[in-house]
């Protein structure tokens, strides 16, 4: 019994330590140097990082033969373990994470950096000219050749940070026309192609026209009833497109799907262990609440706008509360950094959630022991940068928080 004491005394106290002394400031400070350390990942040419530094990615003429092949000898459609499979995805993250530092700061710096950032990120959705694609990234030796495979996730983040952007005093109306014309391609793209005929049923095509090789495009669902509804990802994209240009037409759309989505969200979020049990990895939160947050404050009913935080706060729960993902039930140390920043980055998102002991307890020391050094792979720098400027854009992590 003592032990136990002794053990809880330790923890409380260790606990208490590292809050003490911590502040806002030095966490403010941490971040800057987490910034710089991404800088070798940064290319010049197509002004994004990657998630391997430039020089290591493959070369233009690798890209076209869909090198390097996956392990088991297969084509790499997808341009897994390149080093730009991921740059629409990590990118979106660091264009909103700038975007709510430079709500918090005003630093004429951070403006400068989301405007470079921007106009690397576009290239993801213009190098290539086939209207409506969203690359995984753009080759930074020729700054135009892409791998043919995408993903809903990589249009998630892409869409979320662009919106962002648009929506800051720092956009020009010159861009906001080009991320206009961006989200009305990629609309018009998911009208086309989103239909029970294509192979497969309801997936939009890749590059060139390319099918969906592994269901990385689906966009709606057929439920244990047989009914059909759509993922919350497609009206999210229509309302992005209707905010962006105030054309009736994606409103409609927005309207017709919407209901269903949020229907089918909300008994996911209270069904949380058997669809985690299926396969959800962490990074799937994330872009849950991007999808939600996109549509929510893009919403102007006010009821719907209830209905969905309601939403937002059940999946923040559910992930809190599963045995897959609770901090409490699996200690964070067992957990990589990027799966505990994109959970505790999802978590902020939630109107009402409140980060608890141990959720605090982890961002702090994921902010402390992020490896500097890593020259290897960015993946963690943009996910963790992005949940500490969530945090504090949404008054999640303050200083009262660290008392």
């Amino acid at each position: 019994m003592k032990k136990i004491l002794f053990l809880s005394l330790l923890c409380f106290l260790s606990f208490s330590t590292l809050f003490s002394q911590t502040s806002i400031e030095k966490l403010d400070e941490k971040a800057e140097i987490i910034w710089q350390a991404l800088q070798p990942f940064y290319s010049q040419k197509t002004k994004v990082f990657n998630g391997y530094i430039p020089e290591n990615t493959p070369p233009p003429e690798d890209i076209k033969k869909f090198l390097p092949l996956k392990k088991n000898g297969t084509t790499n459609w997808h341009g897994g373990n390149s080093g730009i499979e991921d740059n629409s995805l990590f990118n979106g993250t660091l264009l909103s994470s700038l975007i709510d530092q430079y709500n918090i700061t005003k630093n004429p710096t951070i403006a400068k950096r989301a405007k470079d950032l921007f106009n690397g990120l576009k290239l993801s959705a213009t190098a290539h000219g086939d209207k409506g694609f969203v690359a995984r990234g753009v080759s930074p030796h020729d700054a135009k050749t892409v791998y043919w495979g995408t993903s809903v996730d990589q249009y998630t983040h892409f869409i979320y940070g662009l919106l962002k952007y648009y929506r800051s005093p720092i956009a020009t109306n010159s861009e906001k026309k080009e991320i206009a014309k961006i989200f009305t391609d990629i609309a018009e793209k998911m009208i086309r192609e989103i239909r029970p005929d294509t192979t497969p049923p309801y997936s939009f095509k890749f590059y060139k026209g390319m099918p969906d090789d592994r269901g990385t495009g689906k966009m709606m669902y057929t439920d244990k009833q047989g009914k059909l509804y759509p993922s919350v990802r497609l009206p999210m994209i229509y309302i992005a497109t209707y905010a962006t240009t105030k054309n009736q037409r994606y409103l409609n759309l927005y309207e017709k799907y919407i209901d269903s989505a949020l229907e089918h969200e909300f008994a996911n979020a209270k069904n949380y262990e058997k669809v985690f049990k299926k396969w959800s990895p962490a990074y799937v939160a994330i872009q849950r609440m991007y999808a939600l947050d996109i549509i929510k404050s893009s919403e102007r009913n006010q009821q719907r706008i209830n209905r969905i935080s309601q939403i937002m706060d059940e999946v923040a729960n559910a992930y809190t509360q599963s045995k897959y993902f609770s901090f409490e039930k699996d200690k964070p140390k067992k957990r990589g950094l990027r799966d505990c920043a994109e959970l505790l980055h999802a978590k902020t998102l939630a109107p009402s959630y409140k980060l608890k002991g141990i959720e605090l307890e982890t961002f702090l020391r994921c902010m402390k022991n992020v490896w500097l050094k890593n020259k290897s792979y960015s993946g963690s720098f943009h996910t963790l940068l992005g949940a500490y400027w969530s945090a504090r854009a949404t008054n999640k992590l303050k200083s009262e928080s660290l008392k």
